[in-house]
């Protein structure tokens, strides 16, 4: 079975109840100066996963989700080392090129995951990926604050 996470944009908890659930939660302190993010395009997304050169990307695209699965090419036949569901940031609607998406890793080698999440980060600001069995880990496009359980 595996483990998924949610990779969303660290503004969502830029508030005094989002900073004080994952400092009291997660052991995780956003900085001040964090600045704003948001959900990338789908577009944005191939571009990021572009860079990723040593990797298969297989895509099955639905009406309103997206899967891609990352696979590393040196071990094909091997499981994918990612899974990336994506939809549409408003539910029931198909997914459109330029609208912000919703990322959600179904599994995922947490190095991968953090590599892909910090090169979204740099086009779109800061994210925080979070565990759903437990953990979370604020990333920035230069450096990455982990709490505790991760």
């Amino acid at each position: 079975m595996g483990v998924s996470y949610n990779a969303f944009p660290a503004e969502m908890c830029n508030d005094p109840k989002g900073r004080l659930w994952l400092w009291e939660c997660e052991g995780i302190k956003i900085p001040e100066d964090i600045g704003p993010s948001r959900n990338p395009t789908s577009d944005e997304i191939l571009l990021v996963l572009g860079q990723f050169t040593e990797y298969i990307i297989n895509q099955f695209q639905g009406r309103e989700q997206w899967d891609i699965e990352i696979i590393e090419k040196a071990h094909p036949q091997a499981y994918a080392q990612a899974i990336l569901w994506i939809t549409h940031e408003v539910r029931g609607e198909p997914i459109m090129a330029d609208q912000p998406c919703d990322l959600y890793f179904y599994r995922g080698e947490p190095h991968l995951m953090v590599r892909i999440v910090q090169s979204i980060a740099a086009i779109c600001g800061p994210f925080i990926l979070f565990c759903h069995s437990g953990g979370a880990i604020l990333i920035m496009p230069e450096r990455t604050i982990a709490g505790p359980n991760w």
